[in-house]
């Protein structure tokens, strides 16, 4: 997220729990939207931006759907996982 905005991008977050929203503002985040609030948090994410060009997905199968509905038409997802 730093590194985006040193770049001067626009920065959106999503997370699961709102105790965390503070500190990803503190970090440079320009929106941040919680899950649990906000199911449908893809197409919110979408409106407010036009969509999103590079999402970085780490909440795998459970969450990937909603990041391509926050994708742009030629948005990239970057899946980041851990492996046992």
């Amino acid at each position: 997220m730093q590194f985006a905005k040193l770049m001067g991008c626009r920065v959106a977050a999503v997370t699961s729990r709102s105790e965390k929203t503070g500190r990803l503002r503190a970090l440079g985040a320009d929106l941040v939207i919680t899950a649990a609030e906000t199911p449908e948090w893809g197409m919110k994410l979408r409106e407010a931006s036009g969509g999103i060009d590079l999402v970085v997905e780490t909440g795998g199968p459970a969450t990937f759907a909603q990041s391509l509905i926050a994708s742009s038409l030629y948005g990239r997802i970057v899946l980041l996982t851990v492996q046992d």
